[in-house]
């Protein structure tokens, strides 16, 4: 085999090995138990004023995706969350992908979350952890996570934005 050959064989083995597979996976079906929450369990806002309401049913509709990711709450245990991805619900609701997010959770916790260096990065409404319904008990029924498990994020900027409980999304 001629040098040339080799090199280019040794490169695209590397390159092939660098890539990070992808960041999640898609999903079918959530937990269904008689437990999971019902009703009304996320109210997203526009720009203009407009509010649509959606059930874990809705957020299930708008198609599911899981990963595992350390959750910074929980001292970094890794969790599997199943729900789906912000910017669908951002798509669904004409909400600008790079929009600045104002987010409000059941205990009146606020933060705001830019949104245009999180571009790429897939944010999960999570309605499940680790098999099960979240609940308003448990960090639900909607808890905002992010793949850490697959990008560099800086965690001390967003650690505060892994709003659990969430209950309503206000465009700004």
């Amino acid at each position: 085999m001629n040098r040339v050959a080799l090199v280019s064989l040794c490169l695209l083995t590397l390159v092939s090995c660098s890539r990070p597979g992808p960041a999640y996976q898609k999903v079918t079906a959530l937990d269904v138990s008689a437990d999971a929450p019902t009703g009304t369990v996320l109210t997203v806002t526009d720009a203009s004023g407009h509010s649509t309401s959606f059930t874990r049913g809705d957020l299930a509709a708008l198609g599911l995706v899981t990963y595992t990711t350390p959750d910074p709450s929980l001292k970094n245990r890794p969790v599997r969350y199943v729900g789906p991805l912000l910017s669908d619900l951002l798509r669904r609701t004409g909400i600008p992908q790079d929009a600045t997010l104002h987010l409000v959770a059941h205990d009146r916790y606020t933060t705001n979350l830019d949104l245009k260096p999180l571009k790429d990065v897939p944010l999960v409404l999570a309605l499940e952890a680790d098999g099960k319904a979240l609940k308003l008990s448990d960090q639900g029924p909607v808890y905002l996570v992010f793949p850490y498990q697959a990008y560099k994020l800086n965690t001390a900027k967003y650690d505060s934005a892994w709003v659990w409980q969430l209950e309503r999304i206000e465009a700004r």
